[in-house]
């Protein structure tokens, strides 16, 4: 039986509750870094190229504090850059890697502008949370996505006590069962029609023990695939970004951007879980990755990678990471309580 917990937490509470380092000033009687949290952010780009020396003022409210590689970049902010130091961001609108120039506060809205395709960020309560007694697993594809591969590979946690799993797929062009699978991943049959461009799927894993005749678990996921417009566009996109002359870094965060912009949140998991090593571990990356976990419903790990993304931003001073962390791991923590996942 699956639970829904509703989790509300006031932004500004959160952050005159758990404030821990660099300045917070009053405007007007709240908060400055508590005005600029509670905001939504109209997601521009990120940075792709950055120094210690790199610096941010979330919405041009407060002060210029640290910021890393692979920081969201929102509508209002601004950058400044101090000596001789290099810094970059992807803009999504344009598919463009723009640098910015050492010395003065550098206004990023005017050289970037909202992008037609948003990033949707985790907001609001904790649905469905997964990992309940009973509950299956499903690692890819997952809910809350789109695919590009239209043969992909079906990954699931292992379920204790499962002997086998069933898979069962059905979608327009596509209605097929596949029983007395062993491993936790299956390959899409080559025999069976391929998913199709822009169009919603259903698939169903139910974990099996030949010692009974009852099922063990099952889960349920519901995916979508890019229509065939949207395709063209992210497949000429990536080429555009694999052509850039930027570090290897710099590339697999626009992609990234670009994977989020159209929900292709499994395909932006794989490519910055695997390339996070090095100058990539940064608060922001792995708040990054928090929220997409949180997009995915896969929420222990997305609990996992905001608490690495907290404690890296308390040792550099990226007061605008910190807030981010701090707001989701409580809502975590809360949800975890309640219901567990």
């Amino acid at each position: 039986m699956k639970l829904k917990v509703l989790i509300g937490i006031p932004v500004t509470l959160i952050l005159a509750a758990t404030w821990k380092t660099g300045k917070n000033t009053e405007v007007g009687g709240m908060p400055v870094m508590a005005q600029a949290a509670e905001r939504e952010c109209v997601h521009i780009g990120h940075i792709i190229q950055a120094t210690d020396t790199v610096r941010l003022q979330r919405f041009g409210v407060g002060e210029f504090s640290p910021t890393s590689l692979g920081a969201k970049l929102c509508a209002g902010d601004r950058l400044q850059v101090a000596g001789s130091a290099n810094a970059a961001f992807h803009c999504f609108e344009k598919n463009d890697f723009i640098s910015v120039p050492p010395g003065k506060p550098w206004e990023v809205s005017a050289h970037c502008p909202q992008p037609s395709n948003s990033i949707s960020s985790p907001d609001g309560p904790i649905p469905n949370p997964r990992g309940n007694q009973g509950q299956l697993n499903i690692i890819t594809p997952s809910h809350n996505t789109a695919l590009l591969n239209f043969r992909p590979v079906f990954r699931w946690d292992g379920f204790d006590g499962a002997s086998s799993y069933t898979l069962h797929l059905e979608g327009v062009g596509v209605n097929w069962t596949r029983a007395g699978v062993t491993g936790t991943e299956l390959a899409y049959p080559s025999e069976e029609s391929e998913l199709q461009y822009g169009n919603t799927y259903s698939l169903t894993i139910i974990a099996e023990n030949n010692k009974s005749t009852e099922n063990l678990a099952q889960e349920t996921v519901r995916f979508s695939t890019l229509d065939e417009d949207e395709a063209e566009v992210v497949r000429k996109r990536k080429q555009e970004i694999e052509e850039k002359r930027f570090a290897e870094e710099a590339q697999v965060l626009a992609l990234v951007g670009l994977y989020r912009q159209y929900n292709l949140n499994v395909d932006a998991i794989a490519i910055l879980e695997a390339s996070l090593k090095g100058v990539m571990e940064t608060a922001d990356v792995y708040l990054t990755l928090g929220e997409l976990y949180m997009q995915v419903g896969q929420y222990e790990q997305a609990l996992k990678h905001y608490k690495q993304a907290l404690d890296l931003a308390i040792s550099t001073g990226n007061i605008a990471a910190q807030a981010e962390a701090e707001i989701q791991i409580i809502k975590l923590d809360k949800a975890q309580k309640v219901v567990g996942f």
